[in-house]
């Protein structure tokens, strides 16, 4: 047996993560790729990740906190991934975004990095345009940048639509 390709996915907690799951399962359906999930967290500023938080009465640390809420936010994702036949694992890791992917995509040899792009706008527009020049700056592989699903033009979708039905129906 031939070993699995590995394809790291980058998500994020909200926004795109469905269309970048879908993206990256049929890239691996075809290619024979494991999906390696991955979302990098970060802790708000001035903020040590010992710092203790008080959650549901139960003392945990900052960094065991956002790990948590981020296991239970890709648990759906993995899952997901997982019911439409893709080989998946997930991490969970600590950093800035573009700089932790890139060491990730390096450190499991990947062959491409799928992340998205969401949609926004003014400051937020600029920042996500940094990230992902971060990673296409320093990415040891290819990257696929899935747009989120608002920006695609609606002729595509209809055409997508129906194209779909025709073959379901053909």
């Amino acid at each position: 047996m031939s070993p699995t390709l590995p394809l790291l996915v980058a998500v994020p907690l909200k926004g795109a993560a469905d269309e970048i799951c879908y993206a990256a399962a049929d890239i691996a359906r075809r290619s024979g790729a494991q999906v390696t999930l991955l979302h990098v967290m970060k802790l708000p500023p001035g903020v040590p990740a010992s710092a203790t938080v008080e959650s549901k009465g139960t003392s945990l640390s900052a960094a065991d906190l956002l790990r948590q809420d981020a296991t239970r936010h890709t648990d759906r994702l993995v899952e997901l991934l997982r019911s439409l036949d893709v080989d998946t694992e997930r991490v969970l890791e600590f950093g800035a975004p573009s700089e932790t992917i890139v060491e990730v995509a390096r450190q499991i040899g990947a062959w491409m990095i799928v992340v998205g792009d969401e949609r926004r706008s003014g400051l937020n527009k600029l920042f996500q345009a940094r990230h992902i020049d971060g990673i296409l700056a320093g990415s040891p592989c290819p990257v696929l940048v899935v747009p989120a699903a608002e920006t695609v033009p609606e002729e595509l979708l209809s055409t997508g639509q129906s194209q779909l039905a025709a073959e379901v129906d053909g």
